[in-house]
């Protein structure tokens, strides 16, 4: 369902910080969808709509 991705940045450290971040929301958005297909929980999908990147 979710393919972790990660990716180096050896000459920009500010873009493998940011790009960490983008990984830790898309991990929350996976885990939210995940949950919603799983327990039909209508209001934690639309919380989850906040932190698509």
């Amino acid at each position: 369902m979710y393919e972790r991705r990660t990716h180096t940045f050896k000459h920009n450290p500010l873009t493998e910080i940011d790009q960490q971040f983008r990984n830790i929301d898309n991990e929350f958005h996976a885990l939210m969808l995940f949950n919603f297909k799983n327990k039909g929980n209508k209001q934690m999908f639309a919380e989850c709509d906040n932190y698509v990147i």
